[in-house]
Parts: C-alpha cells; structure tokens; sequence
C-alpha cells in the first residue's frame, strides 16, 4: 500500500503500477499535461501501450494528436462519467485486461478522491483473490463502478431514440470484448421494447451496435409480439451458431377486464445467428421457433402472464432453464420454474409441478442469469426486491436452488438510483474474470429522472470470518 501511495504522490500522470501480471496497472494523465506542465501526455499514453494488448494500444497518430491538440482524436471520444474526478472528468480510458489509462481534464496533477478509490479498489480485489473459491457461498460487492455505465446523455442512447431506458437482457464476454444483449425501452417504459446488442473492450465504455429483435407494432390483444424481451444468449455447439432466446407477449384486453399495460400469454422464441461459427455474436439473428408456451402443459402457478423470462444452462450432458410466471388477477408473487431438455434447441419440458415453483424467492424473482463456477458449483443472479439490491443464490448441482441471498449494489454517494424496493432492476451478467472477481452489468431507475440507465459494479469472495469486514 505504501508503494501505491508514492507512485500515486509522485508519478500519477505517467507511472503505471509496477506488478506481476495479474496486477492492476493503472496511469492517469491530464490532457494540458506538457502544455500547462511539465510532463508531455504521451508518457502515459506509451506506458499504457507498454502493458496493453496489440489489439488495445493507441497508434502513434492518436499519441501525436493528444500532444499537439491537447484534445481526444474525434473518433475516440466517448460520453464518460466518474464521479471521483469531482469537477476534472475523465475525457479518455482504455482499458485492456488488467492495464487501464485515463486522460481527465486537468494538467499535471493528482486528483485525490480519483487515487484514492484506485487503492481502495486494489485493496478490495486484493482481498477478494485470497478467499478460497472452492465451496464459498459469501459472495460480496467489492467495487462499485461511479454513476451509470450507460445513461440518457450517452451518445448512442440519443442517437438511437431511446426515450425511456434499458430494461433486462444478458451479458457475455467473448474473446475479451463484452457483448450486451439488452431490451430498450424507446418509448413507453415497459411498454414500448426493442432488444440490441452493444458491445464494449472494457464493461464500462460501450457503443451501441444494432436492433435485433424488435416488436410488432400496435400493441393490443390481438398482437402476440406487442412487446419482445431478450433474457438469454448461449452458442449452440450443435448448430454450430449463436443462439437467443426471448419472450414475446400480447397486449391486455380491457373489455375482457385484462390491463391494457399488462403482459399476457407469455411465449419463449429461439433465435439462431445467420452467421456461423463463435465469432459470429453479433448476428443478424432470424427466428427459429417458439420454445415454450401456454398449453395441456402449462401449471396453476404460472398464471396469466407465463411463460416469461428464460436463460438455459448445462448441467452435464442436460440443459436446464428457468422460466418464470405472474397472476395478475388476483395479484399474486413472480415465482419461477425450471424446464429441461436434451439438446439446446429443444424439446423443452417443465419439470414436475411440486418440484416447479423453485423456491428461492417468496414474493419476486425475475430473470435469473445463471453460469458454472469453476468448482462444480452454479451462480444465478436475479432480479429481485429491496433497495439498490440484486438478488443471488448459489447451488451445488444446478438443479436444487437455496434461498436468495441480496447483495448492495449502489452505496454512500453512488446512490444514484431511486430509493424504491424495486428501482433497481435486472442484473444481466456475473462474468467471472481472470482475476477470481465477477463483472456484473444491471438496470437501475435513476432517482432524478424516467430513465432506466446501466450500472455496473464488482463481485468478489468473502470467508465466513471475514464476511462482516
């Protein structure tokens, strides 16, 4: 800790932590830095490319234009926000694996509250990396990314017409880009859907890369796609291509005494990528088939809404996925059930009513993302009740499923979503890293306004002696 510090008092805008690989390499900068100091900006910028991947390192045109211009290059320019860096906001980062570097606007100086979250988070990731993984079930929020990842000023987000927000989805990492499925809300929140793919080097930066499912217009009784929403993406090592997988609804009937915003007779559509091969993520994707639906099949608890919501998982050589139901009238809990089957494109089966609903929640569970730990064991992560909280529950075989245990996810002055039990929404990912620490990804009501934006914070292990510290 103290070598952190003095990197930090006496080389902040050049010097990149030294460290084995697994370290966290981090240089700041300030973008008059040579102009209004005395120390050029390219010093960080090279020393960044010292330690980044070829693929992530900035070009000699680029370095050249931060010197000559003190301005970011137009095609690198980027809506950031980070509260740390108080009234001097990061202008440019970049991150690749471990080494990230920021250029904020300032000149050659420490901002303070910026250095000090950096030493914190390493501390933090410190601690997470020396918990035994193997049969821990303390999982804790070790970091907490500053504000939205995503909000209503972002670029694309305008650019796109996107009034209201983000709203569910998944979240995958493939080849060290971060590729996000997610349904924006363009019009009416909840209402008005469209699913699209974003993608992003660092889980933090992202860039909106198109439409890929969208709804049918007119929402009414009679459109059983007036709204589409994504919940799970998987290759499928069968067919060779990536496969998608969404909910589809009709409209209420109010003459019938149904609610008009209400979502009714839920069906699960495949989708499949038209082009081949793992690299082939970001589609086109074309329907394939309805996976599961109301019929002779469907059981009491499910109600007027089922099916909704599905993510499938492996577990051996069987695929599970839950899938989740809803009574409007009477208004009853958001339980969910598991279904199985063979093969990733089907045929789905409900497991036993009895077995279905899983009980892992009493009152609401939503859309649970759910990923292998390297110990045998499976991590769902879901939507569930309670302020700024996102609900997770660990099992041993993938099949039986504990009681919820909510984590945190916004605390002290990065509250930024709304105070209600369920302003925060849908975690979409829990990707474990490199490091034994888990990236997730979440929609969020903000407090100051109609808009739900993404949030982004950090998972990590904790030991029982330890799980209060």
């Amino acid at each position: 800790m103290r070598r952190m510090l003095l990197l930090l008092t006496m080389a902040w805008a050049s010097t990149v932590h030294a460290g084995d690989a697994q370290e966290i390499k981090y240089t700041n900068a300030g973008i008059n830095d040579g102009h209004k100091g005395s120390v050029p900006i390219s010093q960080s910028l090279l020393a960044f490319n010292e330690v980044a991947a070829a693929k992530d390192q900035l070009s000699s045109e680029d370095i050249s234009f931060f010197v000559r211009e003190a301005k970011v290059p137009p095609h690198l320019k980027a809506d950031l926000s980070d509260p740390t860096y108080g009234n001097k906001q990061p202008l440019f980062r970049r991150q690749s694996g471990n080494a990230t570097v920021t250029i904020f606007d300032g000149a050659h100086e420490l901002v303070a509250p910026a250095a000090i979250a950096w030493i914190q988070e390493i501390h933090d990731r410190k601690k997470a990396q020396n918990k035994p993984e193997a049969g821990n079930t303390n999982l804790a929020v070790i970091s907490e990314h500053q504000g939205p990842v995503i909000g209503p000023d972002h670029p694309d987000v305008k650019a796109s017409g996107n009034r209201s927000g983000f709203e569910t989805g998944e979240m995958i990492k493939h080849k060290g880009v971060y590729h996000m499925f997610v349904n924006e809300m363009f019009g009416q929140h909840h209402i008005d859907m469209r699913v699209s793919h974003w993608s992003s080097p660092d889980a933090i930066n992202w860039k909106r890369q198109s439409t890929v499912v969208d709804r049918v217009p007119g929402r009414s009784h009679t459109n059983p796609r007036s709204e589409v929403w994504l919940t799970g993406v998987e290759y499928n090592e069968d067919e060779g291509a990536w496969n998608i997988f969404f909910v589809s609804y009709r409209g209420g009937n109010p003459q019938a005494g149904e609610g008009f915003r209400a979502d009714y007779e839920g069906k699960i559509w495949r989708g499949r990528s038209t082009v081949k091969g793992p690299d082939g993520i970001a589609g086109p994707y074309k329907d394939v088939e309805i996976i599961l639906q109301p019929d002779e099949n469907t059981q009491k608890w499910e109600g007027q809404q089922a099916v909704d919501s599905f993510n499938p998982y492996k577990v051996g050589d069987t695929w599970y996925g839950f899938y989740g139901g809803h009574y409007h009238t009477p208004r009853g809990p958001w339980p969910v059930g598991l279904a199985r089957a063979d093969k990733l494109g089907g045929h789905w089966k409900r497991m036993p009513e009895g077995f279905n609903p899983v009980p892992i929640v009493k009152t609401f569970v939503e859309n649970p993302v759910v990923s292998k730990l390297p110990d045998g064991r499976y991590l769902a992560i879901f939507d569930s009740l309670g302020p700024r909280e996102i609900g997770t529950s660990i099992s041993k075989d993938g099949i039986t499923w504990p009681p919820e245990t909510r984590l945190t996810a916004q605390t002290g002055s990065n509250k930024w979503a709304g105070d209600g039990d369920h302003d925060m929404r849908t975690p979409l990912c829990a990707v474990r890293e490199e490091d034994g620490t888990f990236t997730v990804i979440y929609t969020a009501k903000m407090k100051d306004q109609e808009f739900w934006a993404m949030g982004k914070c950090t998972l990590g292990w904790k030991d029982a002696a330890t799980a209060s510290d």
